[in-house]
Formats: structure tokens, C-alpha cells, sequence
């Protein structure tokens, strides 16, 4: 499980990269809070930050539930450190051009949802032979 938490981890930094890319917009834009519009720019990176978010209510508790029920050392860190890739590939992507973004939100929606399936998959196995 250690690896599995370090993942996680690894997650919420690059969330907290993404936050304080989203702050540092919001000063060079002259974005004050609690506005979250204005320069493109600044809207792309806010997304960024807010996407990665919505995603990561989804991705750590399957991640944790992968961790749980398989290899520890395979399944869930494995998918994770490709959320993770297709998120920096998202982020890269969408401050960019935001039609460039797809790649990693592919790639990212795969992970997540074949952690979902996964865990759900352990967890009813669990439930029928315990």
C-alpha cells in the first residue's frame, strides 16, 4: 500500500502545482478573487486546475480501493502514474491550445475509469466469496 499512498501523493502535488500555476495567473492577469474570468489565458490554466480537481475525487478513492484489493506494487500505481503523465499532458496541452488538450484527457479518463471498474470488479468479488 505504501506505493499506492506515494502515488497518491504524487497526485495531490501535482495539484497543488496546478493551484499555485492557477495564483500565479491570477496576479500576472490581474485576476482578483473571487473572479475566475478574464484573460484567456488565465481561464486555461484556471481549467486546468479546476479539471484536474474534479477528476481527482474519482481517481484517489479507486486508486485506494485498487491498492486494497490487487497487487499493491502494479494495478492502481500503475494507472495512477498514468493519470498522472495524461494530466501533465492535459495541462501542457490546454495552456497551449485548448484543442490540443485531448490526448490527455483520453488517456486520463481510461485510468480513472479503469480504476472505477477495477475496484468495483474487487470489491463485489470480495463481498461473493468472503
Amino acid at each position: 500500500m505504501a506505493l499506492t499512498a506515494l502515488i497518491i501523493l504524487l497526485l495531490l502535488i501535482q495539484y497543488m502545482v496546478f493551484s499555485a500555476l492557477t495564483g500565479r495567473a491570477r496576479v500576472k492577469f490581474d485576476i482578483r478573487a473571487p473572479d475566475c474570468a478574464g484573460h484567456p489565458s488565465f481561464e486555461r490554466i484556471y481549467r486546468v486546475q479546476m479539471n484536474t480537481l474534479e477528476h481527482l475525487i474519482v481517481v484517489i478513492p479507486a486508486l485506494w480501493i485498487c491498492g486494497l484489493f490487487f497487487n499493491p506494487y502494479w494495478v492502481g500505481p500503475l494507472l495512477g502514474l498514468v493519470f498522472f503523465v495524461a494530466r501533465t499532458l492535459y495541462a501542457v496541452g490546454y495552456v497551449k491550445n485548448p484543442k490540443s488538450r485531448g490526448l490527455g484527457m483520453l488517456l486520463g479518463s481510461i485510468a480513472s475509469g479503469a480504476l472505477v471498474l477495477m475496484g468495483i470488479y474487487a470489491t463485489v468479488m470480495e463481498m461473493l466469496y468472503v
